[in-house]
C-alpha cells in the first residue's frame, strides 16, 4: 500500500535523502542524475548513482538510444553496493532521488522503470523481503511496497 511520508518520518529520513542527493550529484549521466540508498532502521547499507559502467562514458549523441545497454541504474547499483559490503537486505528499503541542475532534489515523476522494480522483485521471489521503495513524487515523498511499485510501474508502461 502506498503511503505519503509525514513530517516526523521525513525528518528521520533526512540523512538518507541527503546521502542519496549527494550521490546523485556524482552521476555521470547527462540525461538524468539520480541516486539511491539502501537502508534499514536509519542505517545506510548501500549507496550509488546512475551512469555508464566503466570504461564507458556518457555520450549524449548516442546514449539516449542505447544507454540501457551499458548504464547502471542507481537502485540496482545501491543494492549491489550493499551486498558487496556484506549486508543482509531483509526488511531494507530503497530510497531514490533525482537532482536538477542546481543539485537539489526534484520530483522524480511516476513509476516507470521496470528494470528497477523488476530487480527489486527478484529478491522477493528468492525469499528476501525488501520493505519499501521511497520516491519523491508530485504529492511529496511516497513509500510503496516493492510489489506495489512493480504493479504501478507495469500499469504505467501498459505491460
Amino acid at each position: 500500500m502506498s503511503r505519503t511520508i509525514e513530517r516526523e518520518e521525513l525528518e528521520g529520513l533526512s540523512p538518507i535523502i541527503e546521502a542519496a542527493r549527494e550521490k546523485a550529484n556524482q552521476s555521470t549521466c547527462m540525461k538524468d542524475r539520480r541516486g539511491a540508498v539502501v537502508f534499514r532502521d536509519g542505517q545506510i547499507l548501500g549507496v550509488a548513482f546512475n551512469g555508464p559502467v566503466s570504461p564507458h562514458e556518457c555520450n549524449p549523441g548516442i546514449c539516449f538510444a542505447i544507454c540501457g545497454l551499458y548504464a547502471m541504474h542507481a537502485e540496482r547499483a545501491a543494492i549491489m553496493d550493499a551486498i558487496a559490503k556484506g549486508h543482509d537486505l531483509e526488511q531494507a528499503s530503497v530510497l531514490h532521488v533525482k537532482v536538477g541542475e542546481g543539485g537539489q532534489v526534484q520530483v522524480s515523476g511516476e513509476l516507470r522503470c521496470e528494470d528497477c522494480t523488476g530487480y527489486m522483485m527478484c529478491f522477493l521471489r528468492k525469499g528476501t523481503t525488501l520493505k519499501e521503495f521511497y520516491i519523491f513524487q508530485e504529492n511529496g515523498w511516497t513509500a510503496h511496497t516493492i510489489p506495489e511499485a512493480d504493479k504501478i510501474t507495469r500499469k504505467n508502461l501498459d505491460l
